[in-house]
């Protein structure tokens, strides 16, 4: 039986994209030089179950889109003719895109005519959120929040990608005496999740233009320090926009043995638990591991920028589809010592998306029993390598890159629930009993209490009551211990 479900390929639920033929590049802006087509292909929804099921399909030239198969199938990329062959082994067959040339062509031209509108604006006019940007408007992007306030907004360079290019962050903090707990935000791990460098970006412009302005921003740039880095991935974000609109992975260049299996994920390149199930060890797979933990220049950069800032609590990994708040596990599937807290937190979240979008509620709790299984993910590692109340959001949408329309949306749904995040372990991460500010616990700052207590400063006074006493030294002892 053949069913038909017309809706724009951009639609396609795709929760872990496209595994493109070699031979197949999408084209993000119609025209482009170098970039082949996909004239007569469809995609299709198959309810392909088993292993099984996967190899006969391939064998008649269907590709699987998905990252893996559900109990409900997944989504496939047919060439011409295959349709029929996927039918007569009795698959139930349900049209996603008849025409996936045709529906990349009209949003090539849409983003084409967005880009020319908005470069050419004057004073007041346009909005960098009217349509997905690409990475020389994010980085002018990035220039024009330091340029509004300089006071609270500073650029930082973490690393630089396998081809060269310079992975920016910025950190948007008040002035301040000491250290204060830290949040890391990423987007773009994952090259053509377009929508979560505007997510970030959003994010970033509200505390910017918030700050002395709306009382919630003011106390959380006065208490937390924020670090976004709105593209993890630039080779890869590159590459969709000028080359193969669908691509996930960096852009590590192949071994001799296999020219053609560039990339790897980053988000299966992190060092806790890599490389079990939950991430492949096949260069082709859009979920390749690399050949080692951290051999990847974007995940390194990372992990290197977060043991030289101590100082950070709190992350979120930004992915999207699928309207979800994941917390570890990613790869076990036991709870985490710290799951009611985690559960707590991202329920409380994902009401307040509700109560001030009138959204669906989001589904919430660990990754590898709410979504699939995830070998040397970033959730876990920010977790127990990184010292950090680690989520990750899957945004709205029914694929990586929602209309124009839903942009705005998609950044709007998340942040007042990022602000909740913020305050949450703003509330639990306090340095108090960091005595010599230096954003870490250790011995140092021990002896710097014994200091201050024997002189009977204040900063030792740690109950607050005027008296140094034994009060304070357990005072002390407890803030100490739960954060060291």
């Amino acid at each position: 039986m053949r069913r038909y479900r017309f809706i724009s390929f951009v639609s396609l639920g795709l929760a872990c994209g496209f595994a493109m033929p070699a031979t197949a590049a999408a084209q993000p802006l119609a025209g482009d030089a170098g970039a082949a087509r996909y004239d007569g292909q469809v995609g299709a929804h198959i309810d392909a179950r088993t292993p099984e099921d996967l190899e006969r399909l391939e064998s008649i030239g269907a590709a699987l889109v998905s990252c893996e198969l559900s109990p409900a199938g997944g989504d496939f990329i047919l060439p011409p003719g295959t349709i029929a062959g996927a039918e007569a082994l009795g698959f139930t067959i349900t049209i996603v895109e008849p025409d996936v040339q045709g529906a990349l062509d009209r949003e090539s031209a849409r983003i084409r005519a967005s880009l020319d509108l908005y470069r050419q604006r004057g004073e007041g006019e346009g909005s960098f959120f009217d349509d997905y940007r690409p990475l020389p408007e994010v980085d002018a992007f990035i220039d024009e929040l330091i340029a509004r306030r300089p006071d609270l907004v500073s650029r930082f360079e973490i690393g630089q990608s396998h081809e060269g290019r310079p992975i920016w962050g910025m950190r948007i903090s008040a002035a301040q005496d000491g250290c204060k707990p830290a949040f890391i935000l990423n987007g773009l791990t994952h090259a053509r999740e377009w929508l979560t460098v505007m997510n970030v970006l959003y994010l970033a412009e509200q505390l910017v233009d918030g700050y002395g302005v709306d009382p919630q921003v003011t106390d959380l740039v006065d208490r937390v320090e924020w670090l976004i880095i709105p593209v993890l991935n630039p080779d890869g974000y590159e590459y969709t926009w000028t080359t193969e609109r669908f691509w996930r992975k960096n852009r590590r260049e192949p071994p001799p043995s296999a020219p053609t299996r560039w990339g790897v994920d980053p988000n299966r390149n992190y060092s806790f638990r890599w490389g079990l199930a939950g991430s492949s060890g096949n260069p082709a797979s859009q979920t390749y591991r690399g050949p080692a933990p951290f051999s990847e220049p974007e995940t390194r950069a990372l992990r290197d920028f977060v043991f030289a800032t101590p100082q950070i609590r709190a992350h979120n990994d930004v992915h999207s589809y699928g309207h979800d708040i994941l917390f570890p596990w990613s790869q076990l599937t036991e709870p985490s010592p710290d799951h009611d807290e985690y559960q707590a937190l991202g329920d409380a979240m994902a009401d307040l998306m509700v109560e001030t979008h009138d959204v669906g509620r989001w589904s919430v709790g660990p990754l590898s029993t709410t979504l699939y299984r995830v070998s040397g993910g970033s959730t876990d590692w920010f977790y127990v390598e990184g010292g950090a109340m680690s989520l990750t959001y899957e945004l709205r949408g029914g694929s990586f890159n929602p209309e124009a329309s839903e942009i705005l949306p998609g950044c709007r749904d998340t942040y007042e629930a990022t602000l909740l995040h913020a305050a949450h372990v703003a509330d639990r991460s306090s340095f108090r009993a960091d005595m010599d500010n230096d954003c870490d616990f250790d011995f140092d700052d021990v002896l710097a209490f014994l200091v201050a207590f024997g002189a009977g400063e204040d900063a030792a006074d740690f109950d607050a009551d005027a008296d140094h006493d034994i009060d304070d030294v357990l005072a002390f002892l407890a803030a100490f211990g739960e954060m060291s």
